[in-house]
């Protein structure tokens, strides 16, 4: 039996199966996954040169790598997603789309503050770091359980996954410079940039530019405050957008 796929509206396919009902409530009104982001999204990796690096942090099903790809088939793109379900997501819409695995770096490591293993909230979409330590993640998710059976909590599963500061991209990827970052992580996205700025000790290395799906007023300003005062230029500033859950910084170094 085929499975049922979902066109947007850029040309990018994935698998039905894979999306939430409210997501495709969304997309019945602009048939895109995130209104807000889309035709900016697309400025930024219009404006990438060939051969430019751009690193997806919370990859997800690959809608951005694989719309990125589409668009700017020269430049180079890294895919960080821990979550194992998301992973075989991703690697169904690469060949969906027409693409090769080769085509994209997928690596199965969360940029977290710590290097080492974490715990990971296996929410779908909603996954998130939880606990950077495999030690208190079980603890924690005994606990969990326990809350569960005695009707205290939802359940919700945790797995550990291995994990790495965003200083060790430029080691890892074998460069100096980043020229584009995409961060989607679920409200984890300030300690991140915090711990990243205070790891950052000299000017050989350089992240270009961020796009930040932000989770509240008060990590939105706090993302903004960071970038600011490590010299970036805030180009587009959305803590409240109007059709999709996340707001939006997008920053970059002139």
């Amino acid at each position: 039996m085929m499975k049922k796929e979902h066109l947007f509206d850029n040309g990018v396919k994935v698998f039905d199966y894979q999306l939430l009902p409210i997501q495709r409530e969304r997309y019945k009104k602009r048939n895109v996954h995130e209104e807000d982001e889309e035709d900016l999204f697309i400025d930024i990796i219009k404006g990438l040169k060939k051969e430019a690096l751009y690193v997806s942090i919370g990859t997800a099903i690959g809608y951005y790598p694989l719309l990125a790809k589409k668009i700017n088939p020269d430049i180079q793109i890294h895919c960080f997603e821990p979550l194992p379900i998301h992973l075989s997501f991703l690697k169904e819409n690469i060949e969906l789309n027409d693409f090769r695995q080769k085509d994209f770096l997928i690596h199965d490591i969360a940029v977290s503050t710590n290097f080492g293993e974490v715990t990971f909230a296996n929410e779908s979409y909603g996954s998130s770091i939880t606990t950077a330590s495999s030690k208190v993640s079980t603890v924690n998710s005994v606990k969990n359980i326990i809350k569960k059976i005695v009707g205290k909590t939802p359940y919700t599963p945790t797995i550990i996954v291995q994990s790495i500061p965003m200083i060790n991209l430029f080691a890892l990827l074998k460069t100096n410079t980043i020229d584009f970052v995409q961060m989607d992580i679920q409200g984890h996205e300030h300690p991140v940039l915090q711990q990243y700025f205070s790891d950052l000790n000299s000017g050989e290395t350089v992240i270009k530019s961020f796009l930040i799906g932000t989770h509240g007023i008060a990590i939105h300003n706090a993302c903004k405050q960071l970038l600011e005062s490590n010299g970036y230029k805030i180009v587009v500033d959305e803590f409240e957008t109007k059709n999709q859950p996340d707001g939006i910084i997008f920053c970059r170094k002139d």
